[in-house]
C-alpha cells in the first residue's frame, strides 16, 4: 500500500511539473510594474487581472510576486490553499522586532489554530456588546474636547478613539495622547519598513534618534500595561488573563515575549484598520448628504430612545442604514486589499504551477470594485445588503476581512465598534466637511488612509 501511495504521489508531482508557470505581466526594464503599482496598486492589479485572468506574476523592482485574484482565489484560500501557504514568510521580521515568536498573524497549521482558539473569546463581538456604555463614554470624552467649531485632524482622532477602546477592553488601560503619538510613530515606522517596503529589519537602524526614542517609549508602555493588568485587580476578564491561563497548558506558544507583546497589540489592533474605517465611513456620509440624512434619522431614533446608549439588539438589528454604510465603506475602502503570503510547497491553481518559496499576493478584494459583481461599483450605495439585492453574499466576492484560516479574528468586534463609534459621533455632534476635503484622494501606506491633512469641523448637537 505504501508503494502504491508513493506511485500516486510521484504521478501527481510529475503532472504538476508539466503545468505552465503563471504568465508574466511584463513592464519596464528593471522596474517591472513598479510605477503602475506605486501610482494605484489596485487599478494596476485589476488591469493585469483583466489581461491574464485569475493568476499572473509581476515584478516590482527586485521583488517578484505571483498574484491570485478573484472569486476563485478567495475560495482557494478557504479550502485547498490552507496547507500550501505560509504566513511566516511575510510576518517573520515583525515577530522578531516585537520579540513575539508566536504572533498569531505569523503562525500556520496546528500552532496557529491553537493560539487563535485561545485568543478568540477576547476578540469576540460580545466584548463590545458587554461594554457599550464604556465605549460611548470614551468616544464622547475624546470628541468633547474638540467640539468647538474648529477644524480637527480627523484621522488621528479616530485612531485615538480606536486605541483607547481596544486598550480599555483588552487591557484596562487608556494611554495618554503623547504616549499614543509615540506609539503611532513607532508602529508606523515598523509596518511601513518591514511590511509595506519589505526591507530587512536592519533598515530600522537608519530611522534615527526619534525612532529609537519612540521604540523605547513604546516598549516601556507595552510592558507597563501588561504588568499592571497582571498585578492589579480588575472587574472583567482581560486578554492577559486568557493568555496566562493558556500558558500553563501551552508554554511553548506563549513565551514572555508573546505575553509582553499583548501590550503592543492592544493599541495596535485597529489603529490602521478600524480607525481608518470609521474615518472613511464619516467621509463618505458627509460626501453624500442624502444618505447622511437617512442614517442621521435612524441614529437619532435608536440612540435617542435610550439616552444615547443603544442596546445590544439595536446594534444587531435596528441600525440597517448605519450598518449598510459600514459594509459599503469596507467594500470601497478595505483596510487590506490583499494578503501577502509565501508558497510553502508547489501547488496548482487555475491550471498553473506555483513553485514553492515564491512571494504570493492574494488580491482578495478585487471583486469589490467591478460592476459585474456590484452594479455601479464606484457608487457608495448603502442598500446593497438589502434582502432583495444581497450583493455581499455572492460566493467568493466580498472579503474585507480576508479569507482562509487567517480571516480577521476581530471581524465581529469591528462591526459592532464601528456602528457604536460612528453612531455616537452622529448622535452627539454636527460634522461639516470643508469643500477642499470632499474629493481628497486616499493614499496607501500600510492601509488606505485620508492622511494627516484630512480635517473636519465639529460642534455639539446636544448637551447632556
Amino acid at each position: 500500500m505504501r508503494e502504491a501511495a508513493a506511485r500516486r504521489g510521484a504521478s501527481t508531482d510529475d503532472a504538476l511539473s508539466r503545468l505552465p508557470t503563471p504568465p508574466n505581466a511584463g513592464g519596464l526594464p528593471l522596474l517591472g510594474q513598479a510605477l503602475n503599482v506605486a501610482r494605484d496598486p489596485e487599478a494596476a492589479l485589476r488591469q493585469m487581472y483583466r489581461r491574464h485572468g485569475p493568476i499572473f506574476q509581476f515584478d516590482v523592482a527586485h521583488f517578484n510576486y505571483i498574484c491570485l485574484a478573484g472569486p476563485e482565489a478567495n475560495e482557494f484560500l478557504n479550502n485547498d490553499g490552507k496547507d500550501c501557504i505560509s504566513s511566516l514568510h511575510f510576518w517573520r521580521s515583525i515577530t522578531e522586532e516585537l520579540n513575539s515568536p508566536n504572533l498569531v498573524l505569523a503562525l500556520d497549521g496546528e500552532r496557529h489554530r491553537t493560539v487563535r482558539q485561545v485568543l478568540k473569546p477576547a476578540m469576540a463581538r460580545n466584548v463590545v456588546e458587554e461594554n457599550i456604555a464604556d465605549i460611548v463614554g470614551i468616544v464622547k470624552s475624546a470628541f468633547d474636547a474638540y467640539a468647538t467649531g474648529a477644524m480637527l485632524p480627523f484621522v488621528f482622532l479616530n485612531q485615538k478613539i480606536t486605541s483607547n477602546i481596544v486598550g480599555h477592553l483588552m487591557m484596562a488601560t487608556t494611554p495618554t495622547d503623547d504616549e499614543l503619538r509615540r506609539f503611532f510613530d513607532y508602529a508606523d515606522a515598523v509596518t511601513v519598513t518591514l511590511a509595506a517596503l519589505r526591507l530587512p529589519r536592519a533598515a530600522l537602524r537608519l530611522r534615527g534618534r526619534a525612532f529609537r526614542r519612540a521604540k523605547a517609549l513604546t516598549r516601556d508602555l507595552s510592558e507597563r500595561v501588561v504588568a499592571r493588568a497582571i498585578s492589579e485587580p480588575h472587574d472583567r476578564r482581560l486578554i492577559v488573563d486568557t493568555v496566562l491561563e493558556a500558558r500553563k497548558k501551552f508554554p511553548e506558544l506563549f513565551t514572555e515575549g508573546d505575553v509582553n507583546a499583548l501590550g503592543f497589540m492592544a493599541f495596535f489592533l485597529g489603529i490602521d484598520t478600524l480607525g481608518q474605517t470609521t474615518t472613511f465611513m464619516i467621509w463618505e456620509l458627509l460626501r453624500h448628504p442624502e444618505l447622511l440624512q437617512r442614517v442621521q434619522r435612524e441614529v437619532d431614533d435608536v440612540f435617542g430612545a435610550h439616552g444615547g446608549i443603544p442596546t445590544v439588539d439595536d446594534l444587531k438589528q435596528n441600525l440597517p442604514c448605519l450598518h449598510g454604510a459600514f459594509l459599503e465603506t469596507m467594500r470601497l475602502h478595505p483596510t487590506a486589499f490583499g494578503l501577502v503570503r509565501g508558497a510553502s510547497r508547489d501547488f496548482e491553481f487555475a491550471g498553473h504551477r506555483v513553485p514553492a518559496n515564491r512571494h504570493l499576493l492574494f488580491y482578495t478584494t478585487m471583486c469589490h470594485k467591478l460592476d459585474q459583481y456590484f452594479p455601479n461599483a464606484k457608487t457608495f450605495d448603502i442598500d446593497r445588503g438589502l434582502p432583495e439585492r444581497n450583493e455581499y453574499a455572492q460566493r467568493g466576492v466580498y472579503a474585507p476581512f480576508g479569507r482562509g484560516p487567517h480571516k480577521c479574528l476581530g471581524a465581529g468586534w469591528a462591526d459592532a465598534q464601528a456602528l457604536l463609534t460612528v453612531g455616537t459621533i452622529l448622535y452627539h455632534y454636527e460634522l461639516e466637511l470643508p469643500a477642499n476635503m470632499r474629493d481628497i484622494r486616499p493614499r496607501l501606506r500600510t492601509t488606505p488612509t485620508l492622511g494627516p491633512k484630512f480635517t473636519v469641523r465639529l460642534k455639539n448637537r446636544r448637551h447632556r
